[in-house]
């Protein structure tokens, strides 16, 4: 599911990249997937197959392609994710895969119509215009879709938030910065492509109800 949102049409495959976060690690210790790799081989390097783990961890990290590197990583935390498995502590280490728009100006018409349609019905005036000139804050674009390597499933969401549906579902956890209207039309676009509906969880809706 997020190899399919990142090659959403509407956005920028150039401008993908991957930031790891760890809560009290070393400053020095790096943001790369070579920092996750040192992690694990301190929390479970003695076990069975946690070599195997490290190996990949340590090959994933070099190869150029963002887009394969995501892919990759997240094949390898699913098929190791009962040998990592921390749920209590899953918000120590988090995986930012951050994303943007393209540039409207480089949008397919329909896209940027349809865009620029939300934007004057979802935000403000003021930004609506921005959106549709040639100088749009980058801010306005980007985003990122957070992954919990200790709880890969990522279903505390359904006890904080007191979520329906059931609750042995991974969730696939996808945050916007910028504008709403731009949020909006890739989650619509995410539903067309897979049948996905998606729940809102926390901050302000993204409907016109909140302007």
């Amino acid at each position: 599911m997020v190899g399919q949102f990142l090659t959403l049409e509407a956005l920028d495959p150039t401008k993908i990249r991957i930031e790891v976060s760890m809560l009290g690690g070393r400053s020095d210790s790096g943001k790369d997937i070579r920092s996750l790799a040192a992690y694990f081989r301190a929390k479970v390097g003695s076990q069975p197959g946690a070599a195997s783990l490290l190996s990949d961890l340590e090959r994933i990290n070099n190869f150029p392609d963002v887009q394969r590197r995501v892919d990759t990583l997240l094949t390898t935390l699913i098929d190791y994710k009962d040998l990592i498995r921390d749920e209590p502590n899953q918000d120590k280490i988090i995986i930012f895969i951050y994303y943007r728009l393209r540039v409207p100006s480089s949008l397919s018409a329909d896209a940027k119509n349809s865009i620029s349609s939300m934007v004057r019905t979802l935000d403000t005036e003021k930004q609506a215009r921005a959106f549709d000139s040639d100088q749009c804050p980058s801010n306005y674009l980007e985003g990122n879709v957070n992954i919990y390597p200790l709880a890969i499933e990522n279903r505390g969401w359904y006890k904080s938030a007191d979520l329906p549906g059931d609750p042995t579902r991974p969730i696939l956890e996808i945050r916007f910065m910028g504008l709403r209207g731009i949020f909006r039309y890739l989650l619509d676009s995410m539903k067309h492509n897979t049948g996905l509906s998606f729940a809102h969880l926390d901050g302000d809706e993204v409907s016109p109800t909140n302007k």
